[in-house]
């Protein structure tokens, strides 16, 4: 089964095609049927026709100096996982603190 991206207007074949295709964006996408030129533009620029990653590629949180400097000695730190930090952020170290001097009552 092909796997697509949920919005995803173009098939792996049509992309190929648009990357191979001489002429303007407009006439590609009318030949193609794609709505808009953008997407013939992006296509025609790829090197691949598989669909990109979605995944956010910047955090989207902003960080006080406090916290951003925890967040970068946590990084320093062996066993700090990304997940970890974001728990220690939102809950104000409780649970590194739990973990770091041994309670019980951490609960993961």
């Amino acid at each position: 089964m092909l796997a697509l991206h949920k919005n995803a207007t173009t098939a792996p074949a049509t992309r190929l095609a648009l990357q191979q295709a001489s002429g303007t964006d407009r006439e590609r996408a009318q030949q193609y049927g794609i709505g808009g030129v953008d997407t013939v533009r992006k296509w025609r620029r790829r090197s691949t026709v598989q669909d990109a990653s979605h995944t956010a590629h910047r955090l989207q949180t902003t960080l006080n100096a406090a916290q951003e400097e925890l967040v970068i000695y946590l990084r320093t730190r062996r066993k700090a996982a990304p997940f970890k930090i974001r728990i220690i952020l939102t809950d104000n170290g409780k649970e590194f603190t739990d973990w770091l001097f041994g309670s019980r009552s951490a609960s993961r």
